[in-house]
């Protein structure tokens, strides 16, 4: 599990723009070096693993992922582009199921177009402690979230959230 401020799984991309942009810099191909320093930027922001506030309260549900709401078993499959409806069925995906003595969180990950990597840090039957990390999808992607109809939502289409940090729903008391 990731505990650093850079995820393991990002150095090397990290370390090979900005060894080109250094190697191109010398060479006097500065366009092409900054475009490469500017990929190194983006994949130390994609990479980073930030301090988050995880809530503890137990009845409440926390984003598995950072994005934006759009409505362990592995399948190979197709690199469609992530925004198409079908892509749960056809696309390379990584589910988890989350739970406790109360309720069940199953949690897709699913591979894009260019997202063609799932990388998964837990095994059958982990422990998971509230806000820890449990994988990533290289470059991002799709996450689908499949909870039990006793629970409150709290989002809404559109919103932006941050995976252990955002409340998406509450377990409803009976």
């Amino acid at each position: 599990m990731p505990t650093g401020p850079i995820i393991k799984e990002g150095f090397p991309l990290i370390g090979a723009m900005l060894i080109i942009a250094v190697v191109l810099g010398f060479l006097g191909h500065y366009v092409i070096a900054i475009i490469s320093f500017i990929l190194a930027l983006f994949f130390v922001n994609f990479f980073r693993n930030p301090k988050r506030v995880i809530p503890q309260d137990p009845d409440l549900i926390l984003s598995p992922a950072d994005g934006k709401i759009t409505y362990r078993h592995y399948t190979m499959g197709s690199f469609l582009p992530a925004f198409k409806d079908s892509v749960g069925f056809e696309n390379e995906r990584h589910t988890i199921c989350i739970e406790n003595d109360r309720t069940s969180v199953l949690v897709t990950q699913i591979a894009g177009l260019l997202a063609r990597r799932i990388v998964s840090w837990t095994d059958l039957d982990s422990v998971l402690e509230r806000g820890q990390l449990y994988g990533m999808i290289k470059f991002g992607s799709c996450t689908e979230i499949y909870m039990d109809k006793d629970v409150e939502l709290f989002v809404e289409k559109g919103q932006h959230i941050t995976g252990g940090d955002t409340v998406i729903g509450r377990l409803r008391h009976e």
